[in-house]
């Protein structure tokens, strides 16, 4: 019984990590990517090496994370929105300036499986050109949430990646939920301006 048990997990867990191929982005068929994926290490290195805070990756980095939240020490980072948004804050304005969009995309949003990450786009692909059957190129997945590695997919691989599809792959306005979320005033501010 524990054979099978211990089985059954491995295999859970193995489906959970697989990851389809990784792009090559100098080698891509879209020459911006190139300067997109340039774009994309840098900010993983700067987040990664950052002093004020520990970067995790994956599910067991999932763990860490929410153990030390728990406990009161928010230096530990590393949910996957945690790595779309500074991700995403990270290449915007490059990604904008080869001329091309940038979002977010979301699998499984709202079950206990979701998950998130950057899309990078080309200007000519619409919302309804990307979902629900993806371009064979001009569309890619910057996700370094799995390995903390600035991983590239494209985004016709990377919405085939969950072991379990609860829901359907969504586009994000990762923008407007920053805009939103940065105008938030914490709780303990308003408390402190009360007093």
């Amino acid at each position: 019984m524990t054979r099978t048990v211990l089985a059954g997990l491995v295999l859970l867990v193995g489906g959970c990590t697989a990851r389809p191929d990784r792009v090559d982005a100098a080698n891509a068929p879209d020459p911006e990517l190139a300067e997109i994926a340039a774009s994309f290490e840098r900010a993983v290195e700067r987040l990664t090496s950052a002093d004020d805070a520990v970067w995790h990756d994956g599910w067991t980095g999932n763990i860490i994370v929410n153990t030390s939240n728990n406990r009161g020490d928010a230096r530990h980072i590393g949910l996957c929105y945690q790595w779309r948004d500074a991700i995403y804050r990270g290449v915007v304005f490059d990604v904008k300036g080869v001329g091309w969009n940038c979002g977010g995309v979301a699998i499984n949003r709202g079950t206990r499986h979701e998950h998130h990450a950057v899309l990078v786009a080309r200007p000519d692909l619409s919302p309804q050109d990307l979902l629900p059957d993806p371009p064979e190129t001009g569309a890619y997945v910057l996700d370094a949430w799995g390995r903390g590695r600035a991983d590239i997919y494209r985004l016709k691989d990377w919405i085939t990646l969950p072991f379990f599809q609860e829901v359907p792959p969504e586009l994000v306005d990762v923008g407007a939920e920053l805009r939103i979320r940065d105008r938030a005033v914490p709780d303990a501010a308003l408390d402190n301006r009360i007093k």
